[in-house]
């Protein structure tokens, strides 16, 4: 939601996408997956119990590089336009 309403915003001025909030949304991916993989709280939060974190680990290494891949593009993106 972030990212769309960030484009909305911004559609008028194609240079600042991306911008504050799809960063935000970017970076809110990323702790989120992280915080799923180390965090035992969270883990318990994000999954049902009896489940363990070794079943999505492959999954949430893949949102980590993309994400984490993505909000390094769009920040570099944001610095040097």
């Amino acid at each position: 939601m972030l990212a769309i309403f960030d484009f909305l915003v911004s559609a008028a001025d194609r240079r600042s996408f991306p911008g504050p909030a799809g960063l935000l949304a970017l970076g809110s991916l990323f702790v989120a997956a992280l915080a799923t993989l180390f965090y035992p709280p969270f883990q318990r939060f994000v999954l049902r119990p009896g489940r363990s974190v070794n079943e999505i680990r492959a999954p949430l290494n893949l949102i980590l590089l993309i994400s984490g891949t993505m909000f390094m593009g769009a920040l570099c993106m944001l610095i040097f336009s």
